[in-house]
């Protein structure tokens, strides 16, 4: 079971143009910097500064979540 392809060839995306879009949205540094966002380079910084933070806070109330159940149960002999 076959269909016949409908996208003429010359409106087909090169292999190039995608995998770097695909690089663009994955890779970390990438992502710092939003590359993927078509803005001015002002809303781009701001975007930039606002990401950093939001990144820091998830990390850190991530760490205190994982910890703190092993904090309780080796500080005050908590196991439930």
């Amino acid at each position: 079971f076959c269909l016949p392809e409908t996208l003429k060839f010359e409106e087909r995306k090169k292999v190039e143009d995608v995998s770097r879009r695909a690089n663009q949205l994955v890779a970390p540094t990438e992502l710092f910097k939003f590359s993927a966002v078509d803005a001015p380079i002002q809303r781009k910084h701001e975007m930039q500064r606002i990401g950093v933070i939001y990144f820091i806070y998830l990390f850190l109330y991530a760490g205190l979540e994982f910890t703190l159940p092993f904090l309780t149960h080796l500080r005050f002999n908590f196991d439930r």
